[in-house]
């Protein structure tokens, strides 16, 4: 993995950043969906897990810095977490007052990963802002999960889960995305083996995870 990542980073191409999306999206995807769930979303995860999953990657990615000393997969689960509380506020799923709430904490978490350098806990928001630890996961509006150990690294992943993912993709797509996810197979890899081009191959997977 450390070797995708230098690639990108020596020159940040569109096609190394799609690699990196496509490498994290079932991880992203899945977390979307465990903090909906936590909030008690589960109409919202089709709507709202696939859009926040593609739009915190496309933006997190070209934005990570590895100097900071956090890893990105840290960094993931946090902004997967924000995109998860705006497109619900987006939606208005939220209160004013959990809206007012979500606000403070941000802005304070925000501040002291600054100057901690590292992801402020909850614990350190906590002493910030005068509250309990928490007083403040009920004011971030999702239950907390430690930032420094995210609960699953996209190489943990069990083909039980992947396949909860992809349950609603067609049977042939799912094949193809096992293929590409799982087996870490390339898209060339997969064309030359089912006997269709690359485009075809990268058209049913973007299409497939619009399903997902």
């Amino acid at each position: 993995m450390q070797d995708r990542w230098n690639d990108y980073l020596s020159d940040k191409t569109d096609e190394k950043r799609n690699a990196l999306c496509d490498y994290y999206w079932p991880f992203a995807i899945s977390t979307a969906r465990r903090y909906l769930k936590q909030r008690g979303c589960e109409y919202r995860l089709d709507e709202v897990s696939s859009y926040v999953a593609q739009r915190v990657l496309t933006t997190t990615i070209p934005d990570f810095d590895p100097e900071v000393g956090i890893s990105f997969e840290c960094r993931l689960v946090r902004d997967v977490k924000l995109g998860v509380l705006d497109a619900l506020r987006a939606i208005d799923e939220l209160t004013r007052s959990q809206r007012r709430n979500y606000k403070m904490v941000r802005v304070a978490r925000d501040k002291l990963t600054q100057q901690l350098c590292h992801l402020a806990t909850d614990f350190e928001v906590a002493e910030y802002l005068g509250k309990t630890e928490q007083e403040v996961v009920a004011m971030d509006c999702c239950i907390s999960v430690p930032l420094d150990h995210p609960v699953l690294s996209p190489e943990e992943y069990s083909e039980e889960a992947f396949n909860n993912i992809i349950s609603r993709v067609e049977e042939k797509n799912q094949s193809l995305m096992r293929m590409y996810y799982l087996e870490g197979k390339t898209q060339k890899e997969i064309a030359t083996e089912l006997g269709i081009t690359q485009a075809a191959v990268s058209y049913r997977l973007k299409s497939s995870r619009k399903k997902c």
